[in-house]
């Protein structure tokens, strides 16, 4: 994949990091149902779009051969970084602070890497350079 389309793939991939935390902040911060539960549907859905674009851009960086294990290290990762750790360390920061604060954790993760994602892209190689 050339260097400019997995930047453009990169640029998508990190501003749909970056709106599904402003719907999840929402919806932490309304307790109405009929506003709280299509938020919540928003944050997921948006939260999930983000996969293809990145998914293609660490399919185009790593060579054929390997493009299976870098799929299956990728997938390991986000469960091992992501689903494993959230909820002891939710539960914890919810008994230290709140439920309501413990929970603006997610939106601020979320924030985070779309500026990885942004702050990757400048670390990419031009073309024609190795």
């Amino acid at each position: 994949m050339d260097t400019d389309r997995s930047a453009d793939f990169q640029t998508i991939s990190s501003s749909l990091s970056f709106t599904p935390s402003c719907s999840a902040a929402n919806r932490s911060a309304i307790r109405e149902p009929t506003i709280f539960l299509p938020a919540l549907f928003l944050a997921e859905f948006l939260l999930f779009l983000n996969t293809g674009p990145l998914n293609a851009v660490l399919v185009g960086c790593v060579p054929a051969e390997i493009r299976a294990t870098a799929m299956a290290m990728n997938i390991l990762f986000i469960h091992t970084l992501g689903d494993a750790p959230s909820p002891p360390i939710i539960g914890v920061l919810s008994d230290h602070f709140g439920l309501f604060l413990a929970t603006m954790i997610a939106p601020a993760m979320m924030l985070a890497s779309g500026g990885v994602l942004l702050y990757a892209i400048r670390l990419q190689t031009p073309p024609g350079e190795t």
